[in-house]
């Protein structure tokens, strides 16, 4: 385990960099140390690349990596892409799983309202989903995404010829599951049955 502290605009930011990937297996602690989420389901955000537009480095300002906030409440909000945004996942390892939704439909707020009616479940599950429709990315999470993003994640997390493709990623990062349809009752189910997730379960109990 090594542990950094970045200075960034009088704002102190501890990062625990972890390496586990266990693609296809139930979710496990980092080795040395039992890693507590305070993970997060920030606002609803619909972001789209400009087809033209290169980010300048001398007109786009430094910020500094996404706080997370506690999963509380979901609101709605939308935002552009950002160069300073995040390029993948490797940020919410061992802080949340992540639901990705590839589609080619043309209209994404069927999904999003199934989402945002299982607020409770996905907040509870500390899950962060994606719904990635050609340039476009619908999602939860409150920060901002680098451009390119969406090609990004079908290039490593996309694998089925289909109209429709649901992904699930755990806290360690590793696939657990592939579908060409949104089953979220399956998906949460899965989830319960992970050994993180029942601890989480346990320490929300009191016990």
């Amino acid at each position: 385990m090594r542990l950094s502290i970045l200075f960034s605009l009088g704002t102190v930011f501890v990062l625990v960099a972890c390496s586990s990937a266990e693609s296809g297996q139930p979710e496990l602690s980092p080795t040395q140390t039992q890693v507590r989420s305070t993970a997060t389901v920030p606002a609803v955000i619909t972001t789209r690349i400009p087809p033209t537009i290169v980010p300048s480095a001398t007109t786009i300002p430094t910020q500094p990596e996404p706080t997370r906030t506690s999963m509380t409440q979901i609101s709605t909000s939308t935002s552009n892409f950002d160069a300073n945004g995040i390029a993948n996942f490797a940020s919410f390892q061992w802080q949340n799983r992540i639901i990705v939704v590839f589609t080619t439909q043309d209209d994404v707020s069927e999904l999003q309202a199934k989402f945002a009616a299982e607020q409770d479940a996905i907040i509870d599950r500390h899950i962060l989903w994606f719904i990635v429709k050609d340039d476009a990315i619908t999602t939860n999470y409150a920060g901002s995404m680098r451009f390119g993003l969406p090609d990004a994640l079908r290039a490593q997390y996309s694998q089925l010829d289909a109209d429709l493709e649901v992904v699930l990623i755990g806290k360690d990062s590793g696939v657990k599951n592939r579908q060409p349809f949104l089953d979220s009752a399956a998906i949460y189910g899965q989830i319960d049955t992970m050994p993180m997730r029942r601890a989480e379960m346990t320490e929300q109990a009191g016990g």
